[in-house]
């Protein structure tokens, strides 16, 4: 277990930016408790476009020795595989491939003939000894929100009772299959020398999408660390193996040639059989339970209502809190009573030396009492469709089912969270799933809230346990062999390895791959303010020659044809890759999102809470958040007990907002300490984001970009949920928090609405205001019936809430320009006098006729005016390049941008806000109005990487898949 090291490059004060892992397209960082329509083709292109360049090529040998080596067992496969066993299994796979003349030009036809042939074979001759092929093409998995339909897998025998038949099993799949019909077209990578093994042409594209996606419902469902995928395309196949940092993908090889050609399929498939659940990818930490497992049933149990869990609505005044529930959450509790009764097992897989449950009668007293929503949240997780799983983490069992939430694409951090029981205690927790950074100086989040629990900070995740998976051994394959790994991939097409070019890991976003933008200087890049308040403020793929096929191919068809272009390709194979080790972590507090809050008032209070928070981390502990989103505020009630003067006691519920989620989290620079990349890209949360470290990707994010984000979240929620007289709220979202621009070296920006919001202070759209309603507007109607209206509505006050915000954040990048421009001058030589005509005219000739001929030529260009101009030099004068006179941001700008330069201005503002609750309208509060919003366009797919502006984000009322939606 050895952390990578990023390469550091001089000025590069912060892991490069990549647009790709904004994670732009992730639904619950963006938009949780979103419902979303998915649409296949468009989750494909988003999960793709955070995937580039994450291939890494490895030859099918080198394949078979690296994962498979002790299941080579010749003998025990001569023995599955006689040969005539083999030439029969090889005729009748060739068979299948033989074409057709009603068939010719049907593509799913052809895939149809060829998985139901693959399913002859399996049923009469059994292809990988140990499993079934189930073939699933024709209908969805019912328990599959997306219904992806992947045309096969190779289940375990051991769960042949559960096999649900022609139609996915993504919890039970273990070797997953996808058929197309053969060409090129239909080949995700490309095998050609000197080319990448990712095929940007567009329907490969599309199919490795594909691929991906099915791989995606696979980590899904189940708990792995690889996936194993047979991609037979035609008379060609190619083992590929997907883990969170991307996939190792051999080279396309014949199996239907000759016998021998189908004797290398069935050596991987009995060396698959063979191999250990590690080898497959099966995450061994994680532990199904069956359903006469002591866990599952207790888990069925304590889904159940419970008479004694509390309301927890904010403000409800409780009369008493019942017998056992937690009032503060903390890091360690009790272990259960019920296990020294027996009423449960020690060990949650068990199967006897139990209660019998159905016999217990009303089991309420021993079920600890909780807030309805954390229940519903459990029941919710396990339904009757889900298979449920024991994890361990640091030795103890916690027992989850669905996940809360999940990431959109296969590729990145894979971060799962789970309503968890922690078996010993008996009480419910949060688990978060998740694999991390593993970089030298990359911490843990786990480290980080021990710090900050230990300080006492009150909105911060209460710490249980945490650990690197199996003790850090569940490391992610193909990061091994990007620029940082110790492994070197093969090389298709013959090239020697060694002289393969390795491109060193991508700095910033690209333009194209034949054409490379390299990431600004910090040398002339103004510096942020830091955290100490020290700082400044400033701007902003049969027969092949060996030299194009790697041997033992036998490729039919004919050869691919070469690029003619003299120009080398930039090999890019591996540089989109992240080294991530597995990762859990469990909290005590399970929380509300911050999408449920109901008023006005209660979020500018939950906002309140994080950043007091947010100043206390910094203040107390020196570590900045780096990733304050929507996602990552939640919401915590807790109980208040107030006892007055009289000795009366009142107990209440009450929300207070909790920031989480701390992985990015990274202590503040000590005094002149030079703060260095941690890892090859830097994550966050792109609609979040301040406007200054996205135009400005190279410069650590300080404490004025992380109050910006708490403005941009506000302006989200309020938006999103709170009534305005804004018209199209879906469109305002996406053009302020979706939308992007690209700079002039390919680089991502900021969308302009966005920019323009915050650099000149004022909330509009299309140029025009808008503004916070406490009460709906009247119609229109009766604004011209009846008496006069003499007393408008009363504003809300969110509305000089943001004006205030704004006008800082305004003054704040004027100083930050400022700034900037008066750097620039400083570092510009001296600016000489432009040449004028008549120097042009007067100089020195180098012969007689080269001055007559500039002179037609001046004619010819400017005309008679300028002729005349010529004949009369003293008309002329010498003008001098002078830059425009710099105004100098005033003194209350100045003020303005200082104040954001620590927590307590926007401490002091909200607090005021919330001192006048009766100014505070109680119907602002109108629900989700990006429901059932759709965006009205598409994004296509360019051909170049780096040419996408940031695609859309699906947003609509959740529908049910029908059979046939999605392939």
């Amino acid at each position: 277990m050895v952390a990578h090291k990023q390469p550091q490059s001089d000025n590069v004060h912060s892991s490069p930016a990549s647009v790709r892992h904004y994670q732009t397209r992730d639904h619950s960082r963006n938009n949780p408790h979103l419902s979303v329509k998915h649409n296949a083709p468009t989750d494909r292109q988003n999960m793709m476009s955070d995937a580039m360049n994450t291939s890494i090529p490895l030859l099918f040998e080198n394949m078979m020795k690296t994962y498979f080596p002790e299941s080579i067992d010749s003998d025990g496969f001569d023995d599955a595989f006689p040969e005539d066993k083999i030439r029969r299994i090889h005729a009748k796979l060739d068979e299948a491939l033989k074409p057709r003349a009603a068939d010719s030009t049907d593509k799913r036809r052809k895939e149809k003939i060829m998985s139901e042939t693959w399913l002859e074979v399996d049923t009469a001759e059994t292809l990988c000894p140990g499993y079934s092929l189930n073939i699933s093409e024709n209908h969805p998995d019912n328990a599959d929100p997306k219904g992806l339909k992947i045309d096969g897998a190779m289940i375990s025998t051991l769960f042949k009772d559960a096999i649900k038949k022609n139609r996915p099993n993504y919890d039970l799949d273990d070797l997953a299959i996808e058929f197309k019909s053969g060409g090129t077209e239909n080949d995700a990578w490309d095998d050609r020398a000197k080319k990448n093994v990712e095929s940007m042409a567009d329907t490969r594209f599309k199919v490795r999408g594909q691929l991906m996606s099915y791989g995606e419902r696979h980590f899904y469902f189940q708990h792995r660390t690889g996936l194993f995928m047979l991609f037979v395309n035609g008379g060609e196949f190619r083992v590929i193996r997907w883990d969170r940092s991307g996939c190792i993908v051999t080279e396309a090889l014949n199996y239907i040639e000759s016998p021998d050609h189908t004797k290398k399929l069935l050596r991987f498939l009995y060396a698959y059989s063979q191999a250990t659940p590690e080898q497959r990818g099966i995450d061994t930490t994680a532990t199904r339970l069956s359903r006469d497992s002591c866990g599952w049933q207790w888990m069925q149990k304590l889904a159940a209502a419970h008479a004694k869990d509390l309301d927890y609505t904010d403000g409800t005044v409780l009369e008493s809190v019942p017998e056992g529930f937690v009032i503060k959450a903390t890091r360690d509790a009790d272990d259960s009573p019920l296990f020294a009764s027996n009423v449960l097992a020690a060990d949650p897989t068990a199967t006897m030396g139990f209660a019998d449950f159905s016999s217990l009668g009303d089991t309420s007293s021993m079920v600890t009492p909780v807030f309805k929503y954390v229940r519903d949240l459990f029941r919710e997780s396990i339904p009757e469709t889900w298979t449920c799983y024991s994890l361990k983490v640091c030795g103890r069992d916690y027992l989850v089912g669905k996940p809360t939430f999940a990431p959109h694409g296969l590729v990145g951090r894979g971060t799962r969270g789970y309503v968890a029981l922690e078996w010993k205690t008996q009480r419910f927790v949060f688990l978060k799933d998740a694999w991390r950074p593993f970089y030298d100086g990359v911490d843990p989040e786990g480290d980080t809230l021990q710090i900050l629990n230990a300080a006492h900070l009150p909105f911060v995740p209460m710490l249980v346990c945490h650990e690197d998976v199996d003790k850090g051994n569940q490391e992610t394959h193909a990061s091994e062999y990007s620029a940082t790994g110790t492994k070197k991939p093969d090389v298709f097409g013959g090239q020697k390895q060694e002289d393969r070019p390795i491109a060193p890991l991508p700095s910033r976003p690209k333009a194209s791959r034949s054409q490379r933008a390299t990431a600004t200087s910090g040398g002339s890049t103004p510096a942020l303010p830091t955290s100490d308040g020290q700082h400044s403020l400033d701007g902003t793929g049969v027969s092949q020659s060996s030299d194009a096929r790697s041997s033992g191919t036998g490729r039919s068809g004919g050869k691919r044809a070469r690029s003619q272009t003299k120009d080398p390709v930039e090999i890019l194979d591996g540089t989109g890759l992240r080294h991530l080790t597995h990762y859990r972590i469990v909290v005590a507090q399970v929380c509300l999102p911050s999408t449920a809050f109901t008023s006005g008032i209660q979020l500018v209070r939950l906002l309140w809470n994080c950043i007091d928070t947010h100043g206390d981390a910094v203040e107390q502990c020196n570590i900045l958040h780096r990733d304050v989103s929507v996602g990552n505020i939640l919401i915590l009630p807790i109980i208040d007990i107030n006892v007055n003067e009289m000795n009366e006691e009142s107990i209440s519920v009450v929300w207070g907002g909790l920031l989480g989620d701390w992985e990015l989290a990274k202590k503040c620079p000590d005094g002149n300490e030079q703060p260095k990349a941690r890892q090859p890209h830097r994550t966050g949360t792109w609609y979040y984001m301040s406007v200054y470290s996205v135009q400005n990707p190279s410069i650590p994010v300080s404490i004025p970009d992380e109050l910006e984000s708490f403005l941009h979240v506000l302006l989200y929620l309020a938006i999103r949920y709170l009534r305005s007289d804004l018209q199209s709220p879906g469109i305002y979202i996406d053009d302020y928090f979706l939308a992007s621009g690209k700079g002039q070296d390919g680089s991502i920006l900021c969308g302009a609405l966005k920019r323009q919001v915050v650099t000149k202070g004022e909330l509009v759209f299309n140029d025009e205001p808008f503004n916070f309603l406490s009460v709906p507007q009247p119609s229109s109607e009766s604004l011209h019936d009846g008496p006069p209206i003499v007393n408008s509505p009363p504003p809300s006050p969110l509305n000089p809430l943001i004006e205030d915000l704004l006008s800082h954040f305004k003054a704040l990048y004027a100083v930050r320009k400022y700034d900037a421009e008066v750097k620039a001058r400083q570092l510009q030589p001296a600016v000489k006098p432009l040449p004028s005509l008549l120097d042009t005219i007067n100089s020195p000739p180098a012969s007689g006729n080269d001055a007559k001929n500039r002179l037609l030529k001046m004619r010819h260009k400017f005309g008679d005016a300028q002729t005349r101009a010529m004949a009369a030099p003293q008309a002329i004068k010498v003008r001098s390049a002078t830059a425009p006179e710099l105004k100098e941001p005033s003194d209350e700008e100045k003020k303005k941008a200082t104040s954001l330069a620590t927590h307590q201005y926007l401490r002091d503002l909200f607090f005021s806000y919330l001192e006048v609750e009766s100014a505070w309208p109680s119907e602002d509060y109108v629900g989700d109005q990006l429901k059932g919003y759709v965006r009205s366009d598409t994004t296509k797919r360019p051909r170049l990487e780096g040419t996408t502006p940031m695609p859309p984000i699906p947003e609509a009322e959740d529908v049910s898949a029908q059979p046939g939606s999605a392939a």
